[in-house]
């Protein structure tokens, strides 16, 4: 029987290099290719058979990509057309993720060198601009180190670049828009920290933030706990009192998109507050996180209070 110490006896960048070397192969295989010096100090192979499927059934997952070809899937003719128009060399793990995403908002999210949130991945496509590869390759291109191609941003307008040069070819690096040169951009790394060895890295290394002190409000709305929301009500929570931040819990779950629970509240009689005007600057800020459902609910919900 798997137990919580074994998971526990291994960081989460072991749990991480299991489960990607567990994704195309059998339990037994699999544990004989993770079993890396620096795990087997801490594990036999049938605790990490276990610890495999483990991974599987929780938290511990791959990232995956939300809206993935939102605007159309991308072709290998219209790569190689793009790669040649801008003289490009692009790493492989780049080219495949282009080829299967054309870019997307990755879910988790949270970036760690530094911690902020990866708002979007660029494609190429000419439907919209905020989302296009080459848009952003055009504004940014005065504004950036040479040899680099933004890629992906995060909610405060700061960009994420693929190093396409010889020292340090298909690194991720984080570009702080707010200490940009104005002069010698091309040459200019004082705003730049590196964030990943790899495009591959960058995305296998995003994860889920979860505050210290997270309450269990806020830990059902993050995770849309259905049932302990049920219990938590039933228990006689005041479903219109405020969190440290003075927000009700109808509030913050129209600030996460978390529909089914809005929809609770309501039938609860709960008072809305601020909570359309949060899920529309939420809507106006994130475009592509489907906010209009919710927006809808709410508004139907106000002309009814």
């Amino acid at each position: 029987m798997f137990t919580v110490v074994a998971f526990k006896s291994i960081t989460r960048d072991m749990q991480k290099e299991i489960l990607v070397k567990s994704r195309s192969n059998g339990l037994s295989q699999s544990a004989n290719l993770a079993m890396t010096p620096s795990i087997n100090k801490v594990l036999a192979t049938d605790q990490l058979i276990k610890i495999i499927i483990f991974l599987y059934q929780t938290e511990i997952k791959m990232t995956t990509i939300r809206d993935s070809n939102r605007f159309g899937k991308l072709d290998l003719q219209t790569l190689n057309d793009f790669v040649k128009k801008y003289s490009l060399t692009l790493p492989d793990d780049y080219k495949k993720f282009l080829l299967e995403h054309n870019g997307g908002a990755p879910v988790p999210s949270t970036n760690k060198i530094p911690e902020t949130f990866v708002q979007w991945i660029y494609g190429i496509q000419d439907e919209e601009n905020w989302a296009s590869l080459e848009w952003n390759i055009e504004i940014y291109d005065e504004r950036m180190p040479s040899n680099t191609l933004p890629i992906a941003s995060d909610p405060g307008g700061n960009q994420f670049l693929l190093s396409l040069r010889p020292d340090t070819y298909g690194e991720i690096w984080f570009w702080d828009h707010e200490n940009e040169s104005d002069t010698n951009a091309k040459d200019y790394f004082d705003n730049i920290r590196k964030s990943a060895n790899s495009f591959s890295d960058f995305i296998n290394d995003l994860y889920e933030y979860i505050d210290p002190d997270e309450t269990e409000p806020e830990r059902i709305v993050r995770t849309n706990d259905i049932a302990a929301l049920m219990d938590l009500i039933n228990s006689g929570y005041d479903i219109n009192s405020t969190d440290k931040y003075e927000r009700t819990l109808i509030e913050n779950a129209s600030i996460a998109n978390k529909i089914e629970i809005v929809k609770i509240l309501i039938d609860r009689k709960a008072r809305k507050n601020n909570a359309l005007d949060l899920a529309i600057q939420n809507m106006e800020a994130s475009p592509t996180h489907g906010y209009e459902p919710l927006v809808k609910l709410l508004t139907d919900y106000n002309d009814k209070s």
